[in-house]
């Protein structure tokens, strides 16, 4: 992946966690802020020269990860500089990390940097008492440990998408989450062919390996393959359908999506095809056989609320009409024609009352 890339993705879980208190598990060990917010991060700014993180920078590009090392670990200890001028120069120096090749990062100084204790304890802003890291530098050398096993994921998968489509898959199922999400970054860079080779093996094994709906949803969206997104949807589960649908919403033609929402009702899990009905029945109020199933579907149990919010949102007369006619009696599909009406009316009071 490009190198912006992967600085977004470390900061982006950085962030995530930078509020995250410092774990205390006991009253023994509980720790309390010990810096004011605003102090600690002037007191850093007036100690911050830069010229320590060359040095850093410079031992890394050579190649001395011992030196590097032993620097690292000196300046981390307690001495005269104070502990927010330290951290943030430990902080600044972890996050640029990713933004190095995988190989080039020793392994033993993120392994230290991820198990350091940050002194710099600050309050958080909805506790006074509960102590946050100003500078979360383990939180920071974790995210880099995911974005470098994501970057040599990605290209040892892009290696193997030469190699038979068994080989990419058994990689892909034995390896780590972080790198999963490396071999699925390279498949936006592989060709026609190896798209469509990867694409009918995956749909072969997905029945047995749910495992896989990932790749089985992302190469069937690649090679535009309508009966493999079929299949996604009968034997897969999970996130990676629901974003296999929503990318199709807007990508498939009219006739192919209706063709996939009608498969979808005929033969997938309650829960995928509930999904594809919310997702694909928008815009296809002119397909009457859509629009004719949905309205047998209402008296289904486990389809009927799914095929009534659809028709709510059809603006079509002729629909209400129809819901209105149903509505009459005392079963399920009148029930659920009811509560279309229903929420098809209180969005449009609603809408005129923005």
């Amino acid at each position: 992946m490009p190198r912006s890339t992967s600085s977004r993705l470390i900061l982006c879980a950085v962030v995530s966690v930078l509020s995250l208190p410092v774990p205390a598990q006991s009253e023994s060990n509980f720790r309390r802020p010990n810096w004011d917010r605003v102090l600690a991060l002037q007191t850093a700014a007036m100690g911050d020269s830069g010229a320590q993180r060359d040095e850093w920078f410079r031992e890394l590009r050579e190649g001395d990860s011992e030196a590097l090392l032993q620097s690292i670990m000196q300046f981390s200890a307690a001495g005269e500089l104070a502990s927010p001028v330290r951290e943030q120069q430990l902080f600044l120096f972890t996050v640029a990390l990713a933004d190095f090749p995988a190989e080039q990062v020793p392994a033993r100084l993120l392994e230290f940097l991820a198990n350091y204790s940050p002194q710099t304890l600050v309050a958080h802003e909805e506790s006074e008492n509960n102590a946050v890291a100003l500078f979360n530098i383990p939180a920071a050398a974790r995210g880099v440990q995911y974005a470098l096993a994501r970057q040599q994921g990605e290209i040892h998968a892009a290696a193997l998408l030469a190699a038979p489509a068994d080989r990419w898959i058994d990689q892909y199922l034995a390896a780590s989450p972080a790198a999963k999400a490396g071999f699925l970054d390279a498949l936006e860079f592989a060709s026609g062919a190896e798209i469509a080779g990867l694409d009918r093996k995956v749909q072969g094994l997905l029945s047995d390996q749910p495992a896989l709906t990932t790749v089985a949803a992302r190469t069937a969206l690649a090679a535009v393959d309508v009966s493999s997104m079929r299949h996604v949807l009968e034997s897969g589960s999970g996130p990676a359908v629901t974003a296999m649908l929503r990318a199709v919403t807007g990508t498939l033609a009219t006739h192919d999506r209706a063709e996939l929402l009608l498969a979808s009702i005929e033969s997938a899990p309650a829960q995928n095809a509930a999904l594809a009905i919310a997702l694909l029945s928008p815009g296809l109020q002119a397909v009457p056989q859509v629009i004719s199933t949905l309205f047998d579907l209402l008296g289904d149990p486990e389809l009927g609320s799914a095929a009534a919010l659809a028709l709510m949102g059809f603006d079509e007369a002729g629909i209400r009409s129809q819901l209105l006619l149903l509505s009459g009696s005392k079963s399920l599909a009148a029930t659920r024609a009811r509560m279309a009406i229903q929420l098809g009316e209180s969005a449009a009071m609603q809408g005129a009352q923005q």
